[in-house]
């Protein structure tokens, strides 16, 4: 009795807690068996469009409404209530009676527009057409004024039962009437569950990861304790053992414990799920923190994915999405209905085999529940390093605060322009913005709106100015792949007026100590199932498959990038695994992406889910409750399966404690842009330069088969001008005394090629010389001639693996006194000079490289006294019937000749513009550098985004300094350093 007792209060609660009536004058009577509720509806609003009237009930009523919209057909307004009651209860009998009003139109109704996928060269329709099967009818559409539906899902950390309801206008298009809700009287009459169903309440939060990683996540797991989130890590090892795979088309069993029916599990992500389902009956956890990805650059996984297999897409399409990552099966681990009976939700309803299937134009297909049970994020971590960076900004992030938190950023522009088919002035993209940042005001954020059409966005450095100080959220609505966003140009025509607002190559230099949370709309961003090894393929194959075509050959998607940034970027993102889809003009926030990515900040702020995982999951348990669809369009059914949070999904949004704001520190740039130009050098004989290199050590090991290590350590560079010509120059250059090692174990994994094995030994005192030859008239490389030298100690190399036996007291005496030495000699030519710098020199200008074909020519040798000495030795011997070595070795003696080896290739233009403003080479202002040499005011070039920097000085006649900003994209790569050590007769 006293569980009843408490299950009714708990339901009484969860019903009070939901918004009734109109205007706050609501009617809800309730007891422990009945609950009634009655919504009372205004005038609705009927808006002239020209052609056609839309019919609106916004406004109308303090529940919520949305547009009933099929393809061609009318849109129809709908006004949607939802009840909680505790898992487990019974629902007798719903009741609902609708009192509505008949409303004559003079214009038909506004047809439903088609759905767009954000894609180049896809049609799109300005104008809707209406389906003549409709238009033409006097029936009442839709068929039936109400619908309901039952589910299994969350809310407030409480799994409950679901019962929604959703109530139409009934329009008739031949005899021009509409049906509009004027009283809704809801009458439900329930059982509650004699005993709970679930008991278990010893954590909160459960990590699913590799072994590998387990290490790395115990200073979480201390952080969350002490923060009251009770947490445990299960890795993937253990859930494969504990809970084997079956057959498929095994029977089901049933759980004795909860009397739930589950399938033996078919294949990983089953065993996980499962995993996840008797963490929630045994442990009472809400939040899931799926802790892996793919295993470094490979298709393998340390925690798998689900792909789901809706096909969404006509053929001419499905090349995009083949099968897209979906982490919310992972959420949804029940269905139910009204009896109050729970089952495990294995997707696969149509009992076929396979998971989540609809394939294009099919008349069978899978309905899963889709409402989550708990609360999913994943941070699809590679390898250590990242797990490192993952772990420790998440620490930071909920002890630091700050009011810094408090502001921010949306950024968008006109996502459906006329280069994409549109016609109108709508530019949908800032439309959803400005839904997003409304929900955010009335929670007291300050606001930035950067759109193209204000003209305050029109490249990436819009951005990071303005997220510099740090703010808590950024929005960006518009088009992306898994390498960029951006958006389009108030009604742009082509395709070039296309403004980039961040890719993989530039999150790196959004490092401000403050992470914000950023949901990212468009397609593809948040695509973490791609890899590196595609673009090995194409490497190795010169085979430029789809998944290079499609940008899936990077290292990491765009979302996740944000996450890798280890002094800022982002502390999570949402966003599309697959192709997003909008409505254009000005449908673009009644559904899809565009109703749903601003729904996590209504969760956020008007809802007050403070927690990643809780705001995405009631973005997305709002968008079956309202929109709807998701069981009949295949749509809206992958707007909500794509939508993935990267992230910890316990996270409490803005931290825990709070800190003063950070003082603006933005530079000022006046005058830094100066109008002077940097004319091309004029050198003489004898002027030299004498350059501080940075050391290179670099070790990837973090998955088996693939080991690469090298170490290089280096000496100064010096380059002298030796001769001057009437039309070129010579250099001298040298770099004395280097170390380098090497060892690479690479196992392509490209069928029919075996792993690439290469152990150099550590060769010590590398002497490099040599000369280049640059064109006078454009400063561009004629040749470059290389020598190499160094010795090779016998002590020191592998000669086991040439099955070569030496004596070690002959290696000593060798390598003591005439060791052998390795003199190789590369020449390069190219044929036509080849221009890195383009002068004269100016802050703006931008250049790429011409083409041009390439020569090289490679060839050296092995020399020492004591392989002369040999060579005489075996002649002598051979006079007296024998040998001191084979014939093989002999013929190479007294020299060992390195065979020639020439080569050449052509070298493709690159434009100054590689793509959009990411620019291969730009100057971009004059400023001040220090370096050993002195102080210098020079003209900053830089190179894709910045990764590489260069500072090229007039007084100098040199660059004083270059910088290869590669730490902040690998963290276990340092950044490389060329500078300015010291300089003569200038």
């Amino acid at each position: 009795m006293r569980w009843k007792l408490l299950a009714g209060i708990v339901a009484m609660l969860l019903v009070a807690t939901m918004p009734a009536g109109v205007m706050g004058a609501g009617e809800i009577s309730r007891d422990t068996k009945n609950l009634s509720c009655t919504i009372l509806l205004e005038k609705p609003r009927i808006e002239d469009k020209g052609k056609y009237v839309l019919v609106d009930l916004k406004g109308s009523t303090d529940e919520e409404t949305a547009f009933y919209m099929e393809t061609g057909k009318p849109i129809i307004p709908v006004v949607a209530k939802t009840f909680f009651f505790p898992i487990g209860t019974k629902i007798n009998r719903v009741n609902v009676n609708i009192e509505r009003k008949c409303y004559t139109l003079e214009k038909k109704i506004e047809p439903s527009p088609k759905p767009v996928v954000l894609l180049p060269n896809v049609p799109v329709e300005p104008e809707a057409k209406p389906d003549p099967s409709v238009y033409n009818s006097d029936s009442l559409y839709p068929e039936k004024p109400y619908k309901i539906r039952y589910g299994a899902g969350i809310k407030d950390g409480e799994h409950v039962l679901i019962v929604n309801i959703k109530c139409y206008a009934q329009y008739s298009p031949a005899r021009d009437i509409i049906y509009i809700p004027e009283r809704v009287d809801i009458s439900i009459d329930y059982s509650l569950p004699e005993k709970p169903l679930f008991s278990g309440g010893g954590a909160d939060l459960l990590i699913i990861t590799h072994e590998k990683f387990k290490p790395y996540l115990q200073p979480l797991v201390e952080h969350k304790n002490k923060l009251g989130i009770r947490t445990l890590i299960k890795t993937v090892q253990e859930i494969y053992e504990e809970y084997p795979i079956g057959c498929m088309g095994t029977k089901r069993i049933v759980k004795d414990k909860n009397e739930t029916e589950i399938p033996i599990p078919r294949d990983k992500p089953e065993q996980i799920k499962y995993a996840i389902k008797d963490a929630i009956e045994r442990y009472g956890i809400k939040y899931v923190l799926i802790f892996g990805g793919r295993k470094g650059q490979t298709l393998d996984w340390w925690v798998p994915d689900r792909k789901s297999l809706n096909v969404a897409e006509s053929p001419a399409e499905f090349h995009c999405d083949p099968g897209y990552s979906c982490d919310l099966y992972f959420a949804d681990i029940y269905r139910t209905t009204k009896s109050g009976r729970l089952y495990f939700d294995d997707w696969d309803t149509n009992e076929n085999g396979i998971v989540d299937d609809w394939f294009y134009m099919a008349e069978d297909w899978d309905n899963p529940d889709y409402y989550p049970d708990v609360y999913v994020g994943r941070i699809p971590v590679r390898t250590e390093w990242e797990a490192k960076i993952a772990v420790d900004k998440i620490i930071k992030y909920e002890n630091d605060g700050g009011a810094w938190f408090k502001k921010a950023v949306m950024v968008s522009g006109d996502t459906f322009p006329p280069a994409r088919g549109a016609s109108k002035p709508v530019y949908e993209g800032e439309r959803e913005c400005d839904v997003a940042a409304g929900y955010l005001e009335k929670a007291g954020f300050e606001v930035e709106k950067l759109y193209t059409s204000k003209g305050n966005f029109n490249s990436y450095e819009d951005v990071m100015r303005a997220i510099g100080n740090g703010v808590g959220f950024v929005y960006t609505a518009g088009h992306g792949n898994p390498a960029l966003w951006g958006n389009f140009l108030p009604m742009a025509r082509t395709e070039d007026e296309f403004v980039l607002g961040h890719t993989v190559f530039d999150i790196w230099r959004y490092s401000n100590d403050h992470y914000a949370f950023i949901v990212i709309g468009g397609c593809h961003n948040s695509q973490f199932n791609i890899s590196g090894q595609y673009f090995i393929d194409y490497l190795i194959t010169g085979n430029m498959s789809k998944h290079v075509r499609l940008s899936e050959h990077y290292p990491y998607c765009d979302g996740y990038w944000w996450l890798l940034d280890r002094d800022g970027g982002a502390i999570g993102s949402i966003g599309n695994t697959g192709l997003g889809y909008g409505y254009i003009d000005e449908h673009s926030t009644e559904g899809l992406g565009g109703w749903l990515e601003p729904r996590f900040f209504h969760a956020y702020a008007i809802q007050g889910k403070h927690r990643a995982g809780e705001a995405w999951a009631q973005a997305i348990t709002d968008y079956i409750n309202i929109i709807g669809g998701v069981w009949s369009d295949q749509v809206d059914r992958k707007t909500i399966e794509e939508l993935v949070l990267l992230g910890d999904p316990s996270i409490k949004l803005g931290g825990y404690a709070s800190s003063k704001d950070v003082p603006g520190s933005e530079e000022s740039k006046e005058g830094r842009h100066a109008t002077l130009q940097a004319e091309k050098p004029v050198w003489k004989a004898g002027t030299t330069w004498i350059f501080n290199v940075s050391n290179l050590d670099l070790t990837l090991n973090n998955v088996e088969g693939r080991y690469i290590d090298l170490h290089v350590k280096t000496g100064d560079l010096q380059m002298e001008v030796s001769k001057v010509e009437e039309h070129y120059y010579e250099l001298f250059f040298t770099m004395t005394n280097l170390t380098v090692s090497l060892s690479i174990d690479f196992d392509p994994m490209v069928k029919g090629l075996s792993p690439i094995k290469i152990k150099l030994p550590q060769l010590e005192e590398i002497n490099l010389s040599g000369r280049i030859w640059v064109d006078k008239e454009t400063m561009g490389i004629i040749s470059i001639s290389l020598d190499i030298t160094t010795p090779l100690y016998l002590t020191k190399l592998p000669l086991e693996e040439y099955n070569i036996s030496i004596p070690a007291w002959i290696a000593e005496i060798v390598d003591s006194t005439y060791p052998l030495v390795l003199n190789a000699q590369v020449d390069i030519d190219f044929d036509r000079p080849y221009t890195l710098v383009k002068f004269p020199l100016s802050a703006g200008d931008c250049w790429g490289l011409k083409a041009a074909t390439v020569s090289i020519e490679l060839e050296g040798s092995i020399e020492s006294l004591w392989l002369r000495v040999l060579y005489t030795l075996n002649k002598v011997a051979k006079l007296f019937g024998f040998r001191l070595i084979a014939p093989e070795y002999e013929k190479l003696l007294p020299v060992i000749k390195i065979a020639g080896v020439k080569m050449s290739f052509n070298l493709p233009e690159i434009f100054g513009r590689a793509y959009a403003d990411i620019s291969t080479f730009e100057c971009e202002e004059i400023e001040n550098v220090t370096v050993e040499a002195g102080s210098f005011s020079a003209y900053k070039i830089f190179s894709v985004r910045h990764i590489g920097e260069y500072w090229y000085s007039p007084e100098a006649k040199m660059f004083v300094m270059a910088k290869g900003n590669f730490n902040g994209l690998c963290p276990v790569v340092k950044d490389f350093v060329l500078e300015l050590k010291e300089m003569r007769g200038v």
